[in-house]
């Protein structure tokens, strides 16, 4: 009964969550206000007031706005860059990407075309074009982004830009969601050569085993993903090696191998320091499925519980990753039901089916 009543305040503040998320999401910072652009480093840094020069997937080029020497930056020292000097527009496309909003995003950042001074358009096109490909793939519009991807890819002067890693990564994506692995596994070989620098490289070498688990050659993605952690800790990219290891959880939980996937899982959740929530919010997912695993078809309540709390976890703390919050309450409804919280299952059915709605 406890958990019947607890379950209406986890759904209040699942709402209230959303809404400061929101409000984070939609309010326009202070520095969108100066004309120069800001570079933000992964450190937290910002290199204010400035003019971008040149972007290259190794280095981008700046200068301070009434200064004539240029400065270098290493690309994947950047977290992000706000390009107030393309106009509100663009900005507001920023905005309106960044709450889910794609295809409002889409017609901001094609109008803010029209903005953009004639001096800038030239270097402004690739970065347009690119996050316009973007919103298309997270809207799932899937022929629409890949017509502009290929539009950057297939333009030579745009073959050192910067974005042009994230360019063959979200063509991976794309072939992974159509099935097409060896094109998928293609894209992502692109990037683990190594040409485009150690995170990118490590991104390609996941991928690739990602390929493989979705083609379920279990064994073989599992050897990938074990590669991967140790590159990854031992060129210091943490984010990447907690990747690797949800995805060997993963692959456990395929090969029902519950105990093992758990320890794993647990590895993840138990640790003090996770920068990639959606690593976290998927590790949290996992370990749900495999304390169910455990249960015997949910004979023993215990871990049916915990199983359970996992998931609800998910919901509640994680719930901007749309899809993983989605199989967070799918899978919460289904314990609760085990656990003859009928309540409760009926409220959290309803909240998924609400959510799936939303598509």
């Amino acid at each position: 009964m406890c958990l019947e009543k607890s379950r209406v305040s986890i759904i209040a503040l699942c709402a209230a969550g959303i809404a400061m998320l929101l409000v984070c999401f939609t309010a326009v910072p202070a520095a969108a206000q100066e004309t120069g652009d800001v570079i933000e480093l992964m450190d937290k840094t910002l290199i204010k007031n400035i003019i971008i020069i040149k972007e290259e997937y190794d280095k981008v080029r700046y200068k301070n706005i009434g200064y004539p020497r240029g400065q270098d930056v290493k690309s994947d020292e950047i977290r992000e860059i706000q390009r107030n000097s393309y106009g509100s527009s663009f900005l507001a496309a920023d905005t309106s990407r960044r709450a889910g909003k794609y295809e409002e995003a889409i017609k901001s950042y094609k109008y803010s075309r029209m903005q953009i001074a004639p001096s800038s358009k030239a270097k402004a096109e690739p970065v347009i074009t690119f996050w316009i490909a973007e919103c298309y793939r997270l809207w799932r519009k899937y022929p629409e982004a890949k017509k502009n991807y290929d539009k950057f890819s297939k333009n030579r002067s745009w073959s050192r830009h910067r974005y042009l890693p994230a360019v063959h990564y979200g063509l991976a994506l794309i072939y992974l969601a159509q099935k097409k692995y060896m094109a998928a596994d293609a894209e992502f070989r692109k990037l683990s050569g190594g040409k485009f620098g150690t995170l990118w490289k490590l991104r390609g070498q996941l991928g690739s085993g990602i390929v493989q688990f979705e083609k379920k050659s279990y064994p073989a993605a599992l050897g990938v993903f074990k590669t991967v952690e140790k590159n990854a800790r031992n060129d210091g990219e943490s984010s990447i090696e907690q990747e690797a290891k949800m995805w060997q959880g993963k692959c456990l939980l395929q090969s029902r191998k519950y105990k093992e996937a758990k320890d794993f899982f647990k590895k993840i959740t138990d640790a003090k320091r996770i920068s990639n929530k959606e690593v976290m919010a998927s590790a949290w997912n996992g370990l749900g499925k495999a304390y169910y695993g455990l249960s015997r078809n949910g004979s023993d309540k215990n871990l049916v519980h915990k199983a359970l709390m996992a998931h609800l976890r998910v919901a509640l703390v994680y719930s901007g990753f749309r899809d993983k919050r989605l199989e967070a309450l799918d899978l919460a409804a289904k314990a609760a039901g085990k656990l003859r919280l009928v309540k409760t299952a009926k409220e959290l059915k309803r909240e998924y089916d609400a959510a799936k709605g939303e598509e």
